[in-house]
């Protein structure tokens, strides 16, 4: 077993850490060899005898296996999984794995016994199986499930390797499968708060126009959706702010086709404190009408206080007028003598005197508003080191908002290396390693930040 490093922000370690630190670097002491265990479950291993972990160590210790990327570990984790199949001397109740974990085992399937209220899985850990049987083991959580996030990754090679065809059938075998009334994931799953489903474009989750439907239309106590990257339209919105509890409400990437028929139903979800219609391409998306549209849709959101726009120009334009000034004559017997010209600038914002708790500012193309004039007590944007550290705390869970602000981020520190901004950034550079293993340019990016962190203390 390798060593195991706290990666954790700065400050003394917790009782907690320590007891999930020694836990890590003892699992060959705490754990019964596969023969000890018995030939009637060799392919579980259990605790010790007399061991038993509480459900905060299970958790941490789990979820710590799940997210360390290297190919030795993963080997190492596959094989300690197993560990975790008893619902009484390892308890679990969050499951997140980011990295690739072969569902279709026993081991990896006895999870799903557990009473969880958070599951996270990332594409490369049910791709191989996504389609009923994934849905068949999330339902078995519909009793204690809370939070549930299913992430494919934008450049993953094995989740884009899925053709429509291969697509079309697994829709079909589900399909067959269930009756034809029964909601595809969520079924019985009413008490489900959160909800994330993320780049599941051109999948199986929207090729077939009654997939969003069916997956969110049952979840009524549903408060969070976020469907960041999954190709969604206005054409999709209306099972969406149907949902009568929703607050919180994450639609990165959206694709208006008419957005003065997408604000029009978003204008329907009069309960949303927070709302993201951003976009992570490098250019901007300039969409027609974008004061009006915006300007109407915020007269529909009265409780909004939460607002992301990045990469879009709807926060307004600043406009150049020319204006004449002509001289003026110094009596009545003088006429003027000339006219010069000059260009006045006009801020044209779409607010209307409203300010955010959050405005997400970030890769927009021209502000009709200063940075110190921004509306909002915070904001993500790019005008110095710590807007971009704090855009970068922001898009934490938005990969490729988080690439373009990590590249701008480096961008700023090459020009002139600024040590404590540096050391400012470790801890969400921590978090980006643990939220993105598989998206190599933020590893990269993240453990730069790292090396220049330990060459600073040194």
């Amino acid at each position: 077993m390798m060593s195991y490093q706290l990666e954790k922000e700065n400050g003394p370690d917790t009782l907690l850490d320590m007891c999930v630190s020694y836990c890590m670097n003892n699992m060959s002491i705490l754990v019964q060899d596969a023969e000890e265990s018995g030939p009637w479950d060799s392919s579980f291993q259990r605790l010790q005898p007399g061991l038993n972990f509480p459900t905060t160590i299970s958790d941490n210790l789990f979820n710590y296996l799940t997210r360390n990327v290297s190919e030795s570990w993963n080997a190492q984790c596959q094989d300690l999984i197993p560990v975790f199949s008893d619902t009484e001397k390892t308890p679990l109740t969050k499951v997140m794995i980011r990295q690739q974990i072969d569902l279709s085992e026993p081991g990896s399937q006895s999870l799903f016994n557990h009473p969880l209220n958070h599951l996270e899985l990332t594409c490369c850990s049910f791709c191989d199986v996504f389609s009923y049987e994934i849905f068949q083991l999330i339902k078995k959580l519909r009793n204690s499930m809370r939070a549930l996030k299913l992430w494919t990754k934008p450049n993953c090679l094995r989740c884009g390797s899925l053709s429509t065809t291969e697509s079309v059938n697994k829709l079909t075998k589900i399909q067959d499968s269930r009756d034809n009334s029964e909601p595809l994931v969520s079924s019985n799953i009413v008490d489900l708060r959160l909800l994330s489903v993320q780049n599941f474009k051109h999948r199986e989750f929207t090729e077939t126009p009654t997939m969003l439907k069916s997956l969110i239309e049952p979840l009524h106590n549903l408060c969070h959706l976020n469907l960041t990257g999954c190709g969604i339209t206005e054409h999709d919105l209306d099972s969406v702010v149907a949902l009568p509890k929703i607050t919180y409400l994450v639609l990165s990437g959206i694709q208006f086709e008419d957005i003065q028929e997408g604000f029009v139903k978003l204008g329907k979800a009069s309960r949303l404190k927070h709302l993201d219609i951003s976009c992570s391409s490098q250019d901007p998306k300039i969409y027609p009408n974008a004061v009006a549209n915006m300007t109407a849709l915020l007269t529909q959101l009265c409780n909004l206080t939460s607002l992301d726009i990045s990469g879009t120009n709807l926060p307004g334009d600043r406009l150049k007028e020319s204006v004449s000034h002509k001289m003026e004559p110094s009596s009545r017997d003088e006429e003027g003598i000339g006219t010069c010209m000059s260009e006045k600038v006009k801020s044209c914002d779409s607010f209307g005197g409203r300010h955010f708790a959050f405005l997400g500012l970030w890769n927009c193309p021209d502000l009709p508003f200063s940075w110190n004039n921004t509306p909002a007590d915070q904001f993500s944007g790019w005008e110095n080191d710590d807007q971009i550290l704090f855009s970068a705390s922001v898009y934490l869970e938005n990969e490729k908002m988080l690439t373009h602000v990590l590249n701008r981020l480096f961008g700023s520190l090459r020009v002139g290396p600024r040590p404590n901004k540096i050391l400012d950034g470790v801890p969400t550079m921590l978090k980006a390693i643990q939220l993105h293993p598989l998206c190599r340019e933020i590893q990269r990016s993240a453990k730069q930040v790292k090396l220049i962190k330990s060459t600073i203390i040194k």
